[in-house]
C-alpha cells in the first residue's frame, strides 16, 4: 500500500502532462492546426494576388471606356467581340496560320 501511495502523485503528474501534450499537438490550436492555418495563409496570399492582378486589369478596362479617357479603338473592338461580327474590310488570318505566334508573344 505504501509503494502505491508513493507513486500514484508522479502517475498523476505524468497523465497530466501526457494530456497537455496531446492538446498541445493536435487541439484547436495546437502545433498541427498552426501549420494548417500557415497553409491556408499561403493559398490566401496566392489567391489575393490574383484577385488584385484581376482588379488592375478591369480597372483598366474601365478606364479606357470612361467618357473622360474614352479609347475609341477599344470601344469598337469590345463591341465586334461582344456582337460577333467583323467588318467587311477586315483582314481575318486564321491562328493555325501562324505557328510562330503563341498568345500574341514571338518565340
Amino acid at each position: 500500500m505504501r509503494t502505491v501511495l508513493s507513486w500514484t502523485p508522479t502517475a498523476l503528474l505524468c497523465c497530466a502532462i501526457l494530456y497537455f501534450a496531446g492538446h498541445a499537438l493536435t487541439g484547436e490550436k495546437g502545433v498541427i492546426a498552426w501549420m494548417g492555418y500557415q497553409a491556408r495563409i499561403s493559398d490566401l496570399d496566392v489567391e489575393i494576388a490574383r484577385t488584385a492582378a484581376d482588379v488592375r486589369e478591369l480597372e483598366t478596362r474601365a478606364a479606357r471606356l470612361r467618357e473622360a479617357t474614352l479609347d475609341l479603338d477599344y470601344l469598337e473592338e469590345r463591341a465586334r467581340i461582344l456582337v460577333g461580327v467583323a467588318d467587311p474590310r477586315d483582314i481575318l488570318v486564321p491562328a493555325s496560320a501562324l505557328p510562330a505566334a503563341v498568345d500574341g508573344r514571338r518565340r
